[in-house]
């Protein structure tokens, strides 16, 4: 319990910043309790341990100054499995209670969503959109709400093409992480 502070300091700041990450996630603090984190399918766990704490005391006679200070080797490392199975072998009387933030395989259940909701869907709204024609006198350029145009596209290719980024994770053209 000493060392949760460091333990912070490793995942919330150095751990991020030497993986590349500098930026939070949407809608997800860099640093809190676990419940106010959207859920996720698993995450990393992360251990602190310490050495001898090395207390040194010293006197100035001269000028009646006391001060001290502490100095303790810290090590940090990876728990040997992941947050949930590591919680639930710390608290087996609340072992349930991560199940709700770290909820495991959810790959139909993103398959769906992101189907259902943010693919691209084909066709036009019957609402939103005013026809302007060019026999009008009119010559559409760029637009926003209502008058926003989509481009032509291939609807099963662009599908396709953004189905394949996301199976790409995050990674280079060349296979590297970005």
């Amino acid at each position: 319990d000493l060392f949760k502070g460091n333990g912070l300091y490793d995942i919330s700041l150095r751990n991020t910043v030497n993986h590349g990450y500098f930026k939070g996630i949407p809608g997800a603090p860099l640093c809190a309790c676990i419940e106010q984190m959207p859920a996720v399918e698993r995450a990393d766990c992360r251990r602190v341990s310490a050495g001898q704490v090395k207390y040194t005391f010293s006197h100035d006679a001269a000028t009646g100054e006391i001060s001290g200070s502490t100095a303790v080797d810290v090590q940090y490392e990876d728990c040997p499995d992941d947050l949930a199975a590591t919680f639930k072998a710390l608290h087996p009387d609340r072992a349930d209670a991560i199940d709700e933030h770290l909820v495991g395989d959810c790959d139909r259940d993103l398959f769906d969503y992101l189907n259902e909701e943010k693919f691209l869907v084909p066709g036009r709204s019957k609402t939103k959109y005013l026809d302007i024609a060019e026999d009008d006198g009119w010559t559409f350029v760029a637009g926003e709400g209502i008058r926003f145009l989509p481009p032509k596209i291939d609807d099963e290719d662009a599908d396709a093409e953004f189905r394949d980024l996301i199976g790409a994770g995050c990674k280079n053209d060349d296979g590297t992480e970005r």
